[in-house]
């Protein structure tokens, strides 16, 4: 039997390479989800015991020398049985919650006993300012006819999506048995006025048009209260983007920090004085000889 023929890789493979031919024919081959193929077994055994061997370097080398060398009399044992495939691989194979499915069945009955309460998972939002400096947030969870306060650690840097797990903390259904985790899936409330896009903070800075015409150089507070001096270049466009790096949100379990994106946003200019509107309108119309 060659190993390579039967995982349908060549000699060159890497290890990740034969890891994934061997995950791609161990879901289709496993006996448990072929009841009523009785060659699925015996296929089973054969990918089994192929990754087995080219998995390993050392037996890889091995078994690679005794293809080059058949009469080589070598002591090394190939044989596998698909029930001692490693479980972080059958793990890799089978979807979460399948793996005990398929394979309870096969384990001791007291193995078989659930350990502790399951998991539960609760949705949490916060503030964009709260994600940017780290915060701490109340929640309450129900246990029988109880209510549990928990203080929940906001680091800065989250982001919506971010789950936060807190062991031992969830709600016991079967007070016999120790708790479960609780898993907080993290929301950012976005603002009519500032965003966060990826690393990015996306805000609104307010120019008057002629800053935007001539360039100028203005201040701008940011979420942190910083005030920041931003360059305004010459003929700025009304929503345009301004980037001002590393002025972003914190990067989470970084001291990285992505941009600062400021839409410029160019209000109308509103009671102005007689003469000022006559000296716009004479500049308005050298502006306009100078472009024919």
């Amino acid at each position: 039997m060659n190993y390579y023929q039967v995982l349908g890789v060549n000699k060159t493979a890497s290890v990740d390479e034969i890891k994934s031919a061997y995950r791609k024919l161990a879901l289709q081959y496993h006996p448990d989800k072929n009841p009523n193929n009785p060659g699925a077994e015996a296929k089973f055994k054969e990918i089994s015991a192929a990754y087995d061997i080219l998995k390993d370097p050392d037996k890889k080398s091995h078994y690679d020398y005794s293809l080059q060398n058949p009469n080589h009399n070598t002591s090394a044992n190939y044989s596998h049985r698909y029930t001692h495939v490693p479980e972080d691989v059958l793990r890799d194979i089978f979807p979460d919650g399948m793996f005990d499915a398929f394979f309870r069945g096969a384990q001791p009955r007291q193995q078989q006993q659930p350990q502790k309460n399951k998991d539960t998972h609760i949705s949490l939002g916060v503030t964009i300012k709260e994600a940017f400096i780290g915060t701490e947030k109340l929640a309450y969870v129900k246990e029988g006819t109880q209510t549990k306060t928990l203080s929940i650690q906001i680091p800065k840097g989250v982001r919506t999506g971010t789950k936060l797990r807190l062991a031992g903390q969830a709600p016991r259904q079967n007070l016999n048995l120790p708790a479960g985790d609780l898993i907080v899936h993290l929301t950012i409330q976005q603002q009519t006025d500032m965003a966060v896009v990826e690393n990015n903070l996306v805000s609104i800075i307010e120019i008057s048009p002629i800053d935007a015409i001539i360039g100028a150089k203005v201040e701008y507070k940011n979420i942190d209260d910083e005030i920041l001096e931003i360059d305004i270049p010459e003929g700025t466009r009304h929503t345009s983007y301004v980037t001002v790096p590393n002025k972003g949100m914190p990067i989470m379990n970084s001291d990285e920090r992505g941009d600062l994106l400021l839409q410029v946003q160019t209000p109308p200019l509103k009671d102005l004085p007689q003469k000022l509107k006559n000296k716009l309108k004479k500049i308005n119309e050298e502006v306009k000889n100078n472009n024919k």
